[in-house]
């Protein structure tokens, strides 16, 4: 069976903000790869506003310890609440 390209999916292509949802770095000393998710993750188009606090560090494909968006379902964001919570 031939595997599909990805980002072929009936519900279309992804496609970046433009500009990025504003975030708040509440830490310091990071760890760079919080950083770098934080800042694609501010560039999903669910994205509202990102919040990354002190203690947080790189996971699996969103910061652990971060907020970001609202009334949206990302598999892959494990330990990332809405900023309403």
């Amino acid at each position: 069976m031939k595997k599909k390209a990805r980002g072929n999916s009936p519900l279309g292509a992804f496609t970046p903000r433009e500009t990025r949802a504003p975030c708040r770095v509440y830490g310091t000393d990071l760890e760079q790869g919080a950083l770098q998710q934080m800042d694609n993750a501010c560039r999903l188009p669910v994205a509202v506003a990102g919040r990354l606090m002190p203690d947080a560090h790189q996971g699996y494909g969103l910061p652990i310890a971060s907020t970001g968006n609202d009334a949206a379902v990302i598999p892959y964001a494990v330990a990332w609440t809405s900023p309403a919570a």
